[in-house]
């Protein structure tokens, strides 16, 4: 999510001055991108993952006997 808020929050600071820019750019870019993140999480992956948790396959394979 770090490219789509960055380039948003780029093109809402451009016409404000390279001094409000360069004071604002970084704290709320950082801070838009975690909340962003944060959000997508709680609302996308975390349902998902309760919901398919019975039907994924396990991460490693137990051996197979001979």
């Amino acid at each position: 999510v770090n490219e789509p808020v960055q380039r948003t929050l780029a093109l809402l600071l451009a016409g404000h001055g390279a001094i409000s820019f360069t004071a604002l750019f970084l704290p709320l870019s950082l801070a838009l991108a975690l909340l962003a993140a944060a959000a997508l999480h709680h609302g996308v992956e975390r349902p998902f993952m309760r919901q398919n948790k019975k039907i994924l396959l396990p991460v490693i394979a137990p051996p197979l006997r001979q």
